[in-house]
């Protein structure tokens, strides 16, 4: 029922409560995989705080597509997504001209997983240093000098999501990793 029925304001009330903890640390950047990779587009065209956007296979940013994104954003997209028709593709390509968007040929939905069957390692050995890449040119527009990722233990942001009504603490796993541009 949930990922049929997402409930995307309280999954991005609950990101927005995990930006404003770690933007007290420096900016942060967002990347997110299948469902994060829709949520990962709509912070990026909804919410404060964020740096820069990162979204692989995102099945529902079409839907969302007319929405423009507040920071720089880089999408990912497997040609061979059965769940993400090219279609729905080169409609987000051509509502979202101002976005780095790249479609790697024979990769499945999840192929940058290496916990899953679907994992191509010929699109995850491009994908992943285009978004590393991204992340740096990102620092053009803001003042950073070396990337760095931190990964957060959910009692570090604890009060944030008490006070943002935690709704999909099932849905979420027990950490939260943040990869942001350090000054």
């Amino acid at each position: 029922k949930f990922v049929a029925n997402p409930n995307w304001d309280a999954m991005l009330k609950d990101t927005q409560a995990a930006i404003n903890e770690l933007k007290k640390d420096g900016p942060v950047a967002i990347i997110g995989f299948c469902m994060g990779g829709s949520i990962a587009f709509l912070a990026a065209t909804r919410l404060d705080g964020l740096s820069a956007a990162i979204a692989y296979y995102g099945g529902q940013i079409a839907k969302f597509a007319d929405e423009k994104p507040k920071v720089p954003m880089q999408m990912h997209f497997g040609e061979k997504d059965q769940g993400i028709p090219m279609s729905d593709v080169e409609t987000i390509k051509g509502k979202r001209t101002e976005s780095e968007i790249y479609t790697y040929p024979d990769a499945p939905h999840g192929f940058h997983c290496d916990e899953r069957a679907s994992y191509t390692e010929a699109a995850a050995k491009v994908a992943w240093p285009r978004a590393l890449e991204f992340l740096s040119r990102c620092r053009e527009r803001y003042p950073f000098d070396r990337l760095v990722s931190h990964t957060y233990p959910l009692d570090r942001i604890d009060d944030a999501f008490r006070d943002a009504e935690w709704h999909n603490r099932e849905a979420v796993p027990s950490r939260i990793t943040r990869a942001a541009l350090a000054p």
